[in-house]
């Protein structure tokens, strides 16, 4: 059966999806933010290549639209420097 890697398990889409495949949760990795920090190349990474899932889904996203012209940083790191660093070392 293929492991599958889910970001952004605590956010409102990742608990409904959570919730959902409840009966098959040994495929699928819901880690917390703690457990894989998107705003670490590192942690990702090193966490990529611990599990060596088959399939990425991500769900992780920065939403704070009325903050986001402040947190521009922030923003980008979230919604494409790791979604990049997730697709480049899924394959590896």
């Amino acid at each position: 059966m293929k492991r599958v890697l889910v970001t952004g398990g605590t956010g409102q889409v990742g608990q409904a999806l959570s919730r959902q495949l409840h009966d098959r949760r040994d495929n699928f990795i819901f880690p917390t933010r703690s457990e894989l920090d998107l705003l670490s190349e590192i942690s990702i990474v090193n966490f990529i290549r611990e599990i060596r899932p088959d399939l990425v889904v991500n769900l992780a996203a920065y939403t704070a639209v009325d903050r986001a012209e402040d947190e521009p940083g922030l923003c980008a790191a979230i919604n494409a420097t790791a979604p990049a660093i997730l697709a480049r070392d899924r394959k590896s």
